[in-house]
């Protein structure tokens, strides 16, 4: 006989305790090790009181403690709506970002809603669209925008933090082109860019020739973008020629439309490094003049703390000559004061 199996075994119920059977027997249960009927699951929720077990999902989801039942049907709304709301954010399908992707959403058709409200602004404006944030987000004019200073873009736009870098990226040819393009399509449709076969990248054609300039742009020893000659320069040799590709502004107006129209503050914070204001003629109106192409990283010797070597031979030329023989590599370096500059004048002042 095998000692490990006694002959002689108690049934299960009956090793059960007379008041275990008598509250399964009163519970309608047949077996005490029966799975608990749904009454007794509806009485003994699985999890904390703040999260409930799903069957359908076969996890644990929150859920929101009941409210208190209130006798005001506005006070029960507003608990409703808020249960809601509170399911929708901590569902495991939706999340933070997903709401933030919903508010910019309908923060971008009320911007183009309102922009269509008003046609002329509308049509005017047709590049804001795609203003600011580096994406393509509706945005009103301010309401104060035909009054902005030089010093007001730089400020609004934060353009010390883009200037404190520690180094900078020499603008791509569809950065120099997004500067064209915009021009064309706030400023001035007429001018053409496309006729010069030297990219902005290169400069521009030189005298006429369809040869670039020559100097190149790389990044100085200040960390700042600046020009270079590409070749020895003597005395007295033309150096810049901007007379062809220089654009110009016809007044504060056009120029504060086109800041407003570019895709990017960073790329209009570098604008304000890029215009100058300038006479074209001797008793002419002052100009806001820009270059767009490497020819607007020309650095101010007095800055660079070193000497000058191109100037313009006459004070409303656009076109510079070497003071002295420059160096293959040397850096090209002129006098921003030479030229009669008037921010207030021309409407950008203060």
């Amino acid at each position: 006989m095998d000692r490990r199996y006694p002959t002689t075994t108690k049934s299960r119920s009956a090793a059960a305790p007379a008041g275990l059977l008598r509250r399964q027997q009163s519970s309608g249960s047949n077996s005490f090790f029966d799975e608990p009927n749904a009454q007794q699951q509806q009485q003994q929720p699985r999890g904390s009181p703040s999260r409930i077990y799903d069957p359908k999902k076969n996890q644990y989801t929150k859920q929101r403690a009941p409210a208190i039942k209130s006798s005001s049907p506005a006070v029960d709304r507003i608990d409703r709506i808020a249960g809601s709301l509170f399911n929708f954010l901590t569902a495991s399908k939706f999340n933070i970002l997903g709401l933030i992707t919903l508010v910019m959403t309908i923060g971008n058709v009320y911007g183009r809603f309102q922009l269509g409200r008003d046609p002329e602004e509308s049509e005017t404006f047709v590049a804001m669209r795609r203003f600011r944030l580096g994406g393509n987000h509706a945005m009103q004019l301010p309401s104060d925008w035909d009054t902005w200073t030089l010093s007001d873009f730089k400020h609004e736009f934060l353009c010390h933090h883009h200037f404190n870098k520690e180094t900078y990226s020499m603008y791509t040819w569809d950065q120099w082109n997004t500067l064209r393009k915009t021009f064309n399509e706030v400023v001035d449709p007429t001018f053409n860019f496309n006729t010069d076969p030297v990219p902005p990248t290169k400069g521009y054609s030189f005298q006429v020739t369809g040869n670039a300039p020559p100097f190149y742009a790389d990044q100085t020893a200040r960390g700042a973008p600046g020009l270079f000659a590409s070749r020895r320069i003597t005395k007295g040799e033309l150096v810049f020629d901007g007379t062809h590709s220089d654009v110009t502004f016809p007044d504060a107006h056009a120029f504060r439309k086109f800041m407003f129209a570019l895709p990017k503050k960073d790329i209009a914070c570098d604008v304000t490094k890029f215009i100058w204001s300038q006479r074209l003629k001797e008793d002419g109106p002052m100009h806001i003049m820009a270059a767009f192409n490497i020819a607007t990283y020309v650095n101010d010797a007095y800055e660079a703390e070193k000497e000058v070597n191109v100037l313009p031979r006459e004070e409303n030329s656009l076109k510079l000559y070497a003071t002295t023989d420059i160096e293959k590599g040397d850096e090209i370096l002129t006098h921003f004061e030479h030229y009669d500059a008037d921010w207030d004048e021309v409407g950008l002042g203060h």
